[in-house]
């Protein structure tokens, strides 16, 4: 029985632990390598060790001050969602004057999030190992593709639906609000998650090497403005050429994406809107839609503000 010769010993000696869903060699080697890592970070630093050193040790030790953490709650990520433009649940959200590109930058420089359409990261060149280039890849999900694609009635996107109302109730959100909000939220992820590729079909590397230069890609995905999505997430010391290369991943994926945004929302995407008006509304009648849009604003707040049986929380909401 060669099986039982070469895995017997495995199959005796192994343990798995309440919080492993599965247990093999790799996995053993992981726990031995992460508690020698944490032994380290356990020691006391000395006043010769290198700074990225007593960094790390510093950090890690914040992470283990659970009392601190419980005690400052939720109101830290809570702010720095505000600082991102808000989100909607929460009611810290204006749909007036809000831009995805601007979100997406804020969202990138504050280290919460971005990626929810696209991914963008720099990695080494696969043709030319020497060098590091831009790359631009399908969206990453909140759930596997393979569950979201079978919709609400799945049980592991209903457990996920369930866990994204409850986390927004901990920051505070009305419960209601954030089962009406979020479910809206599942179903685009649901649709964008249909126009993914799926890992299977993500095998063949040279299909995914699409080089495009900085300019051609402005050109063919005119639907965001590339340049100044990339010069703002970029740090300050990298400058963008014109021909900068950019490998774009999944090209039908970007092309779909646009027919996606245009279909499931109520107006053009916002990027579009604005070359729109660029394009086609002169200075006269641009000033004349923002001053109208400004006073139908206007004319809401006051509204809001003397309804006599609209509590002052729920005035701030709306």
């Amino acid at each position: 029985d060669f099986y039982k010769f070469a895995c017997g010993k495995f199959l005796e000696s192994a343990e798995l632990s309440d919080y492993l869903s599965s247990n093999f060699s790799f996995i053993q080697v992981d726990e031995i390598v992460e508690d020698q890592l944490k032994a380290i970070l356990f020691e006391e630093s000395t006043p010769d060790e290198p700074n990225p050193y007593k960094t790390m040790k510093h950090l890690f030790s914040l992470c283990l001050d659970e009392d601190k953490i419980d005690a400052r709650g939720v109101s830290p990520a809570v702010t720095r969602l505000e600082a991102a433009g808000g989100w909607p649940v929460l009611g810290n959200w204006r749909h007036v004057g809000w831009s995805f590109l601007d979100t997406e930058i804020r969202l990138r420089n504050l280290s919460i999030g971005g990626g929810s359409l696209f991914q963008i990261d720099v990695s080494v060149d696969l043709k030319n190992a020497s060098k590091r280039v831009i790359q631009i890849d399908q969206a990453v999900l909140g759930l596997s593709r393979e569950f979201l694609v079978k919709g609400l009635s799945n049980p592991i996107v209903q457990a996920y639906y369930s866990y994204m109302v409850d986390i927004a109730e901990m920051y505070g959100a009305d419960r209601r609000l954030a089962q009406v909000k979020l479910n809206e939220s599942l179903m685009f992820e649901i649709e964008l998650a249909k126009i993914t590729i799926p890992q299977e079909q993500r095998r063949e590397l040279e299909r995914m090497y699409n080089s495009y230069e900085l300019e051609d890609l402005i050109t063919e995905f005119k639907w965001l403005d590339w340049a100044a999505l990339l010069e703002s997430i970029m740090p300050a010391s990298v400058q963008l050429r014109k021909n900068e290369q950019i490998l774009v991943k999944e090209v039908e994926f970007l092309k779909k994406l646009e027919v996606f945004l245009l279909k499931y929302s109520d107006e053009l995407p916002l990027a579009l809107s604005s070359m729109y008006v660029e394009k086609y509304f002169d200075d006269t009648s641009r000033k004349v839609a923002l001053n109208m849009t400004n006073m139908i604003r206007d004319e809401m707040i006051r509204g809001i503000q003397e309804l006599d049986w609209m509590d002052e929380e729920t005035k701030k909401r709306a």
